[in-house]
């Protein structure tokens, strides 16, 4: 009787763990949904000030070349997405539409090396080419040294920027210092948008003919 007692003791114990081991993976599953809604709330609210021209899309993946700054987005031509487009989070802009597939398309962030944007600090107005090296941080170049911008300035798209929407923030200047030819001043820009942790961006035409 004793043995039959401790069978059914651990039987039960194996059940209670399995169902919380399920109750867990609910609450998680829940939690998960939650930051989720959060997300897409914070995106909805960012589209309310944008071109109506915006279709969103999700992160899938990433280019497996550790020193480009590649995502693979969910959405393609059959959803409305074009080469060009700029891509952006609440936080400000992550980059644009390298190429676009039927259901899928790449998108360069500007941590890439080969990403370009031209902007102009929010307070001097000082003009500069950002750039991106596959790290974290971005660089902005070419900036003239009676420019007067300085160090905790917010960094955004310049007018003639073309692809992407005026005046979207971009990120604050760090330090400054002399180019490796002396000719212009440096910045380093710490960017709004957390490139590592993007899971959804907004897709955003230029102008209404894109």
């Amino acid at each position: 009787d004793a043995l039959v007692h401790l069978a059914e003791s651990f039987k039960n114990q194996e059940i209670y763990r399995q169902r919380i081991a399920d109750l867990e993976a609910e609450v998680h599953d829940l939690q998960e949904a939650a930051r989720e809604n959060v997300r897409f709330k914070k995106l909805l609210d960012f589209r309310q000030g944008l071109n109506p021209k915006t279709i969103a899309a999700r992160v899938i993946g990433w280019d497996p070349a550790p020193w480009r700054k590649i995502i693979i987005l969910d959405k393609g031509k059959t959803h409305g997405l074009q080469e060009d487009m700029a891509i952006a989070s609440p936080e400000g802009l992550a980059g644009r539409i390298l190429e676009t597939g039927p259901q899928s398309s790449r998108a360069i962030l500007l941590a890439d090396p080969e990403a370009r944007v031209s902007a102009l600090a929010e307070e001097s107005r000082a003009k500069g080419l950002i750039t991106g090296d596959g790290s974290r941080k971005l660089k902005m170049i070419y900036l003239d040294f009676d420019s007067g911008v300085s160090v905790g300035e917010t960094v955004m798209v310049a007018e003639a920027s073309g692809v992407y929407p005026r005046n979207m923030r971009i990120g604050k200047i760090t330090s400054l210092s002399r180019d490796p030819d002396g000719l212009h001043l440096e910045a380093q820009v710490e960017p709004f948008v957390k490139f590592s942790q993007l899971e959804e961006v907004l897709c955003i035409a230029s102008s209404p003919e894109k």
